[in-house]
């Protein structure tokens, strides 16, 4: 019986490593305790093996890879080449089309400025293109209805310094 529950415990870390995470992980919830934890460990696993080599500058994954960067930081011009607004997303593709439907966004130009998919480098790189476009800020007529880091967060420079690298 031991000898089964390790190799089911060998299994579900390898299928939740390799991206059967969700699946698994919805099979096993009604299982033992120890199998949750199993799926549990492996998710992390999981979430470790689909990092690796991702930095602040990643756009794409390894050669040959048909994963590629989704997110990262624009700006949205008018038709005078001001920038209205900039902002950050996980997504750029799905953010453009939130903007083509918006009323307010619909006619300004969506300008990707850098992809990456680093939470700390989006919004390191949107706070500096955010203090090169005072024009964007709702203050001056603007559509930045906020800053996109505080003054007073703890994590600013660890945001600007990933920000910079891009």
């Amino acid at each position: 019986m031991r000898f089964w529950k390790l190799i089911t415990h060998l299994l579900l870390t390898v299928l939740l490593a390799f991206g059967a995470n969700g699946v698994v992980s919805a099979k096993v919830a009604s299982g033992d305790q120890n199998l949750i934890w199993t799926a549990h460990q492996a998710d992390g696993v999981f979430n470790w093996l689909t990092h690796q080599g991702k930095s602040a500058r990643s756009t794409t994954g390894p050669p040959g890879s048909p994963v590629a960067t989704k997110g990262g930081i624009y700006k949205l011009r008018d038709a005078d080449g001001v920038v209205r607004r900039t902002g950050k997303s996980n997504n750029l593709d799905r953010r453009r089309g939130e903007h083509a439907r918006n009323k307010e966004t619909k006619d300004l130009d969506f300008e990707v400025d850098r992809r990456t998919d680093c939470c700390n480098a989006q919004r390191g790189r949107e706070q500096i293109i955010y203090d090169q476009h005072p024009e964007a800020q709702a203050a001056i007529g603007g559509l930045n209805k906020r800053r996109p880091v505080s003054p007073t967060n703890p994590k600013r420079d660890i945001y600007r310094k990933a920000g910079e690298k891009l």
